[in-house]
């Protein structure tokens, strides 16, 4: 038998370029492999726990704008379902009578933004007339409501009106999210938005006002900074100041907060003496 050398047992450079790609091939797809079944577990984990309920609790969230007669909600369940509601700013929803059916029943004619009953212990009232008594439970099938009181015997048709004696944000908050009187609200987030302030300015509705002031600067509002929508008008007609009337105090201080003249407890109780003789609601101060 001939003899072989050893360059002659050594696989040619095409052999060795061959051995080389069919490794290469096993080894991605045992890679293949391992990553499809990682894949197909984490897939079927993140099936799994998309299947489980979640333990987290979206609370409602409610956007309320209180104007002066009206006042509009728009709120986010906590399952993402949009509502939207419109109430009197005065706090009270109202419908009309229809007839008297029971000594303690009336027959309304009703088209409010709630079909649940969330109304027992709120103020039935006859809009002109002095009668009031709590509701016992309304009926939305049959528009009856149930007094816990008697309904007067001369009761003629006419429009009548609930209330919780709430503020109107809170009203509405209960009307969205029908939560009866004496039980607690689900969590919810509110922002509240008004223009009662702005409209309490423009109409001179607001509460008793008086300023107080460093004395010698009593005109200071009034005078102002001669700004003027008519630079040339002979006859300048000021607005009237938000204030009903001003109280001058005996104390001064410097720019850099050193007091020159302080503040007496006697001036104090003076102070508080004119404004209660005054029957004030609110104050304003500038003390410089």
């Amino acid at each position: 038998m001939p003899s072989v050398s050893k360059w002659q047992r050594r696989p040619s450079y095409c052999q060795c370029l061959r051995r080389k790609k069919a490794k290469r091939k096993a080894l991605s797809r045992k890679l293949n492999e391992v990553t499809s079944k990682r894949e197909s577990k984490l897939l079927t984990l993140i099936f799994k726990r998309s299947q489980v309920p979640t333990t987290t609790y979206s609370p409602w969230q409610l956007w309320i704008d209180t104007g002066g007669t009206f006042t509009d909600c728009i709120a986010r369940t906590p399952s993402g379902e949009l509502k939207r509601l419109k109430v009197l700013s005065s706090s009270v929803i109202r419908g009309a009578i229809v007839s008297r059916t029971g000594d303690r029943t009336v027959q309304v004619n009703m088209s409010w933004p709630v079909v649940k009953d969330i109304f027992k212990d709120f103020e039935f009232r006859i809009v002109g007339k002095s009668f009031a008594c709590k509701i016992e439970q309304i009926d939305f099938v049959n528009n009856y409501i149930h007094l816990q009181g008697s309904l007067p015997y001369n009761l003629e048709d006419g429009a009548f009106e609930i209330t919780s004696h709430e503020e109107v944000p809170v009203l509405a908050a209960r009307l969205l999210t029908a939560t009866p009187l004496h039980k607690k609200f689900p969590p919810l987030e509110m922002k509240l938005g008004s223009t009662r302030g702005t409209n309490a300015i423009l109409e001179r509705k607001g509460a008793k006002t008086a300023f107080l002031v460093t004395k010698g600067f009593k005109d200071l509002l009034l005078i102002g900074n001669q700004q003027r929508q008519n630079l040339f008008a002979l006859h300048i007609i000021k607005p009237l100041p938000l204030y009903d009337f001003v109280l001058e105090v005996e104390e001064r201080i410097e720019s850099d907060g050193t007091v020159l003249h302080p503040l007496q407890a006697s001036v104090i109780e003076k102070l508080v003496r004119q404004l209660r003789k005054e029957k004030v609601e609110s104050i304003s101060n500038a003390l410089v």
